[in-house]
């Protein structure tokens, strides 16, 4: 399995989806600068459009959504009061801004998108995984766990203690059950999280720490 690693300049925000699922917008924050970063990713041809841009507004601006040839940004008031001031369309190509908008109508989703089933201890489900995990990996999965079946592969993302705090892991097999790869997401943690990973066309996209992208190809 091609495992693709990129450590990024911030924090990662958000992520939104082309229609198609081949490109991938990033919303990078960084707090210590108080400044906004987007990247583009095309999946398919597994290179950057874009890393690391700002705009004229550096701190209140969000990523709202991308199509093929277009980005689009939430300019907004603050963060007490979230109000849009404006939205931006950016061409993709040329980083230009092409248009503003006073509202944004949402895009269909995704149909290519899968997001995992979220299954909390003490369901028949999460028992049922949380068996497994422990027979092959001898941990004990606590709180919560991301399961997804894909066409070729098992993913599951869970957590264990250490000490009080938690740590996630994302367990990937093959359909036999034989792992391919276990990568620590996150430790340190006080809660767990939701869909902690998800799947398009044929990636399996997670971050790591909150700063590290990371992009399977099943």
């Amino acid at each position: 399995m091609k495992n693709i690693s990129e450590l990024i300049s911030g924090t990662i925000w958000n992520i939104e989806l082309s229609t198609s699922g081949a490109i991938m917008a990033i919303e990078i924050r960084d707090e210590e600068n108080k400044k906004v970063l987007f990247s583009i990713y095309d999946l398919e041809k597994e290179e950057w459009l874009w890393k690391n841009i700002e705009f004229e507004e550096a701190w209140w601006i969000n990523l709202l959504a991308i199509d093929e040839e277009r980005l689009y940004l939430n300019y907004f008031t603050d963060e007490e009061n979230p109000q849009s001031k404006k939205i931006i369309v950016v061409d993709i190509e040329t980083k230009e801004v092409v248009n503003e908008l006073n509202e944004f109508k949402e895009f269909e989703k995704n149909k290519l998108l899968k997001l995992p089933f979220h299954y909390v201890e003490g369901s028949v489900n999460f028992d049922k995984v949380a068996h497994f995990v422990e027979q092959h990996c001898a941990d004990k999965t606590v709180k919560a766990i991301d399961y997804l079946q894909t066409h070729s592969a098992i993913a599951i993302s869970y957590y264990i203690y250490n000490e009080e705090e938690l740590v996630n892991f994302l367990l990937i097999l093959n359909l036999e059950g034989e792992e391919v790869e276990r990568e620590k997401l996150g430790e340190g943690l006080s809660k767990v999280g939701m869909q902690t990973f998800f799947q398009v066309n044929n990636c399996l996209i997670a971050i790591k720490n909150k700063i590290e992208l990371k992009i399977y190809k099943l």
